[in-house]
């Protein structure tokens, strides 16, 4: 019986086709408290504040506290102010 030819396949060909299944849901982006307080232009001690005052959500990996980019639009859209 003969061999059928392998032919290359690159990641680009699978985002191509389209899928007939449930869609891949991709993770959320976690950012750590440096680059949360990097951002907003506060310190570290800040955010750790936030979330120790459970206004700022913050999951627990082990040892490192990450904040979903979820939970930090969230955060945002409570503080802002109307004029």
């Amino acid at each position: 019986m003969p061999r059928a030819a392998l032919r290359p396949v690159s990641a680009a060909s699978f985002e191509e086709e389209p899928r007939s299944g449930p869609q891949k849901r991709t993770l959320p982006r976690f950012y750590t408290t440096e680059e949360v307080s990097d951002s907003l232009s506060v310190s570290p001690r800040t955010v750790s504040r936030w979330i120790e005052r459970e206004e700022l959500i913050a999951h627990e990996f082990g040892r490192s506290v990450r904040i979903a980019d979820d939970d930090l639009r969230a955060f945002l859209a409570r503080r802002r102010r109307r004029r």
